[in-house]
């Protein structure tokens, strides 16, 4: 009777530790693997943001190369990714400066791909809008283009001074007046604000600086 009685005893202790195991292993283990996730991710992260600063730092001295070779490791990074962000700021500081350059071929093949990604990117399109403005062979799908995002943009000022410059540069000041007034910070009014454009009538625009 003894020994029945110290299997069972042994037999409940069993499986009170058991129980205490599994719980445990539930209860800390998807921490710990929670936590080590975690790590991965904020080092990945780390990684792309030294790597963007390298890139944006190389640009403001001027050498594109660096640049060039991030985005190139970058070339399947799409919207969504934790790097894109990295990657598109990268993109726009280097379309600036081929713009400096005149190299408009170049800024297009850059931003095209991204702005088939994503068409709503409207700072990305309107360096892709100043490079194709400047290409024949583009100039009517730039003009066309533009013409739609200041329509489903009208309250986007750096969008609208852009159409607006191209509008005006076609002699169509009524178009030019329209958008002008979809901006704000800017009057008719004169004194103390920079002026913006002059148009053929000499009425003056500014915007406040």
């Amino acid at each position: 009777m003894r020994v029945l009685y110290r299997i069972v005893n042994f037999l409940l202790l069993y499986l009170m530790l058991a129980v205490i195991a599994a719980f445990s292993f539930w209860k800390f283990t998807p921490k710990k693997f929670n936590e080590q996730g975690n790590n991965i991710t904020r080092n990945y992260v780390a990684i792309g943001q030294e790597l963007e600063t390298k890139a944006l730092e190389s640009l403001s001295q001027g050498d594109p190369a660096y640049a060039k070779k991030v985005l190139r490791d970058w070339e399947d990074i799409g919207n969504g990714d934790r790097y894109y962000k990295y990657k598109r700021n990268i993109m726009f500081s280097l379309s600036k400066h081929l713009l400096d350059k005149g190299d408009y071929q170049k800024v297009v093949d850059l931003i095209q791909p991204s702005l088939l990604e994503n068409d709503r990117d409207i700072m990305l399109f309107i360096e892709w809008a100043k490079a194709g403005l400047n290409l024949p062979e583009l100039n009517q799908t730039a003009e066309r283009d533009l013409t739609v995002m200041a329509k489903r943009f009208p309250n986007h000022d750096a969008l609208n001074i852009l159409y607006i410059r191209d509008v005006l540069h076609k002699g169509d000041e009524a178009a030019g007046l329209a958008a002008l007034s979809q901006l704000t910070g800017l009057t008719p009014k004169m004194g103390g604000w920079s002026v913006l454009w002059k148009l053929e009538s000499n009425t003056k625009y500014e915007k406040r600086v």
